[in-house]
């Protein structure tokens, strides 16, 4: 939603995002961050700006918190279409952990 620029209230999303523990509030655009590479990503790091393959396509929105999934993915873009790097994470923010039933 947050890479749709001007279709949503910025505040809004990050009230909702600071309401669903959804990670910090992030522009699409780097405002801080750790640049690493795609080999320095790990599952937990937070996005703090979008990642793009070279030609300029979307493959991860800023916000997103990285998982073993998505690192696959990324990794496979990095190899056959390239990736646009550095790419800008949060490192020291993690989703809190679900409340597991009694």
């Amino acid at each position: 939603m947050r890479s749709r620029t001007g279709w949503y209230d910025r505040t809004v999303l990050d009230a909702a995002t600071r309401c669903f523990h959804l990670g910090p509030p992030v522009s699409s655009e780097r405002t801080s961050g750790q640049a690493l590479t795609i080999s320095d990503l790990r599952p937990g790091h937070v996005l703090c700006a979008d990642v793009r393959t070279r030609d300029g396509m979307l493959s991860a929105a800023a916000g997103n918190s990285i998982s073993a999934l998505q690192l696959e993915r990324l990794r496979n873009f990095a190899a056959f279409k390239g990736l646009k790097e550095p790419i800008y994470v949060e490192l020291g923010w993690r989703a809190p952990e679900p409340a597991l039933p009694h």
